[in-house]
C-alpha cells in the first residue's frame, strides 16, 4: 500500500520587471535591484528592464544605453486622472513640482494675529525688534503719545509685499530601487 502525501507548494512572490519599491539600507541593494539615481545603464545587459521602462526616463548615450528613473530628492505620485487628489497628475511619466516657490498675496489664506504688546520707557535711546515676514496682515502702525507707564500705538496705515518661504513636510529619506530581472527564486 502506498501513500501518497501531498504537499502544499507556495510559489515565490512574485516581482515584476521594473517594481520599484523603497529601500532604507546604507549600502547599496543587491542585484536583481538598482537604485533610481538617474545613471545610464547598458541596454544589453538590462535588456529586459530596458523593454519594460525603455527611455521613458532618458535615452542615455542614445545607442547602448538608458537612463533609470531619477528619484533624488523627488516623491513619487500616482497617476489621478480625474484629479480627486492630485491636480496635473493625469498621465504617466510626468515631473513637476519646485522645492521653493513665491507664494503671493492673493494665495495666502485668510488668517489674523493677535495685536502683540508695545511698551516703551521715556529713558533715553531704545530699540525695537520687529521681524516682518512680508506679507499683509491688515495691520496698522502709527503714532502716539508717550507717559511714564507708557502707551500703545493708534490710528494709521499698513503695508504689503511677497517673499520667498519654504513649507517643510516632516520625512525620512530612503533609496527607491528598481528591479531589473523579474520573478525569480532564491536558493
Amino acid at each position: 500500500m502506498s501513500h501518497i502525501v501531498e504537499t502544499p507548494i507556495i510559489p515565490p512572490p512574485t516581482i515584476l520587471t521594473g517594481e520599484i519599491r523603497l529601500y532604507a539600507g546604507e549600502q547599496p541593494p543587491e542585484l536583481p535591484w538598482i537604485i533610481c539615481d538617474g545613471t545610464p545603464i547598458s541596454r544589453i545587459v538590462y535588456q529586459r528592464l530596458f523593454g519594460i521602462i525603455g527611455t521613458r526616463y532618458g535615452t542615455g548615450d542614445d545607442v547602448t544605453t538608458f537612463n533609470l528613473p531619477d528619484f533624488r530628492g523627488r516623491q513619487p505620485i500616482g497617476v489621478d486622472t480625474l484629479q480627486i487628489r492630485v491636480n496635473h497628475a493625469t498621465q504617466r511619466d510626468l515631473s513637476g513640482g519646485k522645492t521653493t516657490h513665491t507664494l503671493t498675496v492673493e494665495q495666502l489664506p485668510a488668517h489674523k494675529h493677535g495685536r502683540g504688546t508695545l511698551s516703551l520707557g521715556t529713558k533715553g535711546v531704545h530699540t525695537q525688534n520687529h521681524t516682518d515676514p512680508r506679507h499683509n496682515h491688515g495691520g496698522i502702525t502709527g503714532s502716539g503719545s508717550m507717559g511714564g507707564s507708557g502707551r500703545g500705538m493708534t490710528t494709521g496705515g499698513g503695508a504689503h509685499d511677497q517673499m520667498t518661504h519654504t513649507h517643510t513636510i516632516p520625512t525620512d529619506t530612503a533609496h527607491i530601487i528598481i528591479h531589473n530581472a523579474g520573478a525569480h527564486t532564491h536558493d
